[in-house]
């Protein structure tokens, strides 16, 4: 009663969606099964699809959903969903589906979680109204994903055979002789697999390479994660971002600053908010910043 059909990453760049007239009925999509005994590696190249026909001859989310979370029926299919996964709520507005699910789909990371989630993804988009699937756990982003909604032409499954991108970005530094914020333009090598807000807070991190530039970030900080969701950039620090911050309130303007203008001058940031062990901080360096911060290049001062 399945019918299974391949498509290729080339194909699903060149349509930038799913095939939904051609064939009867509606699709769940799965990710390809390994391609040997023994070998956990999801294919990243294919996704499959099964043929699903809903009683009543249409389909709503929960009832695509229950049959996605069921598992797959035909062979070559991988079911990238852990055990106890279930929709808690779910709404549409303005084309966006948003879909909260329990906690167990919280422990996908990498390569499994994207599979996940574009295999969500191109189920939900077939239904009329919906153009993007926004997905949460627990009413909450996943830290450990770069951006937070997609749509059918967001599935690009990644590779070493991805051709990589030089981008130019321009990182801001506290001046070490005189006050205000400098900046200096960096060359990053970015991949499929790079999430560019990560390699730009990671960059400022490691200092600037202009002599008169210096950074003021705490040693021992680690970003856990950072995302863009309409088009806030949230960057998640680990706890050492505050308990060793620098002593004086305009120290921790300039660092908050240096972040928040970094990410902010990207076309597609429009705020930043900063996290620390995924909380919001009430105030920081004199700022309140329990709200996303818009960029301030005001601070920029001469050499």
């Amino acid at each position: 009663m399945k019918k299974l059909a391949v498509l290729a990453l080339a194909f699903l760049l060149l349509c930038g969606c799913a095939p939904q007239e051609e064939e009867p009925g509606m699709k769940l999509w799965f990710p390809a099964a390994p391609a040997e005994a023994g070998d956990a590696r999801p294919a990243a190249q294919a996704v499959l699809w099964e043929e699903f026909q809903p009683a009543g001859g249409s389909a709503g989310v929960e009832e695509l959903m229950s049959a996605l979370l069921s598992g797959p029926e035909g062979d070559g299919l991988m079911d990238p969903f852990p055990a106890g996964v279930r929709v808690q709520r779910w709404a549409v507005e303005d084309g966006v589906l948003s879909l909260d699910l329990s906690a167990p789909y919280g422990a996908l990371t990498g390569v499994e979680l994207t599979l996940a989630d574009y295999c969500i993804t191109l189920t939900l988009c077939q239904l009329e109204g919906v153009e993007q699937v926004r997905i949460t756990v627990d009413g909450s982003p996943l830290a450990q994903r770069g951006r937070q909604s997609f749509g059918p032409g967001d599935v690009i499954f990644t590779g070493a055979e991805e051709e990589p991108r030089q981008i130019s970005a321009e990182l801001y530094f506290p001046r070490i002789m005189g006050k205000g914020l400098g900046f200096e333009t960096r060359e990053l090598t970015l991949t499929e697999d790079d999430d560019l807000y990560l390699m730009l807070a990671q960059a400022l991190m490691a200092g600037p390479e202009d002599p008169d530039l210096h950074t003021l970030f705490p040693e021992g900080v680690r970003v856990l994660g950072t995302w863009l969701d309409d088009g806030v950039c949230y960057v998640n620090f680990s706890a050492e971002f505050l308990s060793l911050a620098p002593e004086t309130a305009a120290e921790q303007n300039l660092l908050l600053y240096s972040v928040v203008d970094t990410l902010g001058n990207l076309n597609s940031v429009s705020a930043v908010q900063p996290l620390v062990e995924g909380e919001r901080v009430p105030a920081f360096g004199g700022m309140e910043t329990n709200l996303p911060l818009e960029p301030d290049f005001g601070l920029l001062s001469a050499p």
